[in-house]
């Protein structure tokens, strides 16, 4: 999965997929509001894969479903801020508030302390 992951537009194809399964499990019977949509940071993805989908989370809003994002300690925090494992607590509180703001509605933290800090501010200042 992360030998060599390759996309033409990684925000339109996870789009397409996340359209397709959406469909499929309404017509299965599941209520739409029981889906959250992942997008699956780090999975299968290169650096530039992540901040392309992180950078447009408006465009999986808009299929009108809770985001839930997996940022809590990525391996692309090393890439794109030479951040160790163990010292990624800041660089995933700072990425959880920015796409709060972008509408991620739901965090996979470790360090739940700080990241509850920056969504708080991130909300405050949104205000």
């Amino acid at each position: 999965m992360q030998a060599d992951p390759r996309y033409d537009d990684v925000v339109a194809e996870i789009l397409a997929f996340f359209e397709v399964k959406l469909a499929m499990l309404v017509a299965a019977g599941l209520p739409e509001d029981h889906v959250v949509l992942d997008p699956g940071i780090g999975f299968g993805k290169r650096p530039e894969h992540n901040l392309a989908i992180l950078r447009h989370l408006d465009r999986f809003a808009n299929l009108g479903r809770p985001i839930y994002l997996g940022l809590s300690n990525k391996s692309f925090f090393a890439s794109l801020c030479g951040l160790p494992v163990g010292e990624r607590n800041q660089a995933t509180a700072v990425a959880s508030a920015l796409c709060s703001a972008r509408g991620a509605r739901i965090h996979r933290v470790h360090d739940v302390a700080s990241v509850k800090t920056a969504l708080c501010l991130a909300a405050s200042l949104a205000a």
